[in-house]
C-alpha cells in the first residue's frame, strides 16, 4: 500500500474525503474544505482527478460553494429550527 498526497492546504480544513475510479480508470478524490469540523462560515467541495493511479493530482476543481450565516448553521445558543422560520411544534 502506498500512501500519497492529494491535497494539503494549511490554511483551511479538509475533510469527508472520498475516492472513485471511474470506468476510464481515472481516481476521483473529492473532499469538503471549510474553516474547521463544521461547515461554518463556509464550505466548499472540492474534486481533484488524478490520471497516473494517484501519484500526480491535477488542480483542484471547486464544484460547490456555500458562504452559511451562522444562524442558519446550528451555531451554539441558536435554535436551528427557529433560525428557519418554524418551529417543529407549532
Amino acid at each position: 500500500m502506498h500512501k500519497l498526497t492529494v491535497s494539503r492546504d494549511d490554511s483551511v480544513y479538509e475533510a469527508f474525503t472520498d475516492v472513485a475510479k471511474a470506468p476510464d480508470g481515472t481516481l476521483v478524490c473529492t473532499y469538503r474544505e471549510s474553516m474547521a469540523h463544521a461547515p461554518w462560515p463556509f464550505s466548499r467541495v472540492i474534486v481533484r482527478r488524478s490520471e497516473d493511479g494517484g501519484y500526480c493530482w491535477l488542480g483542484r476543481q471547486v464544484l460547490i460553494e456555500k458562504d452559511l450565516e451562522p444562524e442558519t448553521t446550528g451555531t451554539p445558543g441558536r435554535d436551528p429550527i427557529r433560525s428557519l422560520g418554524r418551529r417543529a411544534c407549532d
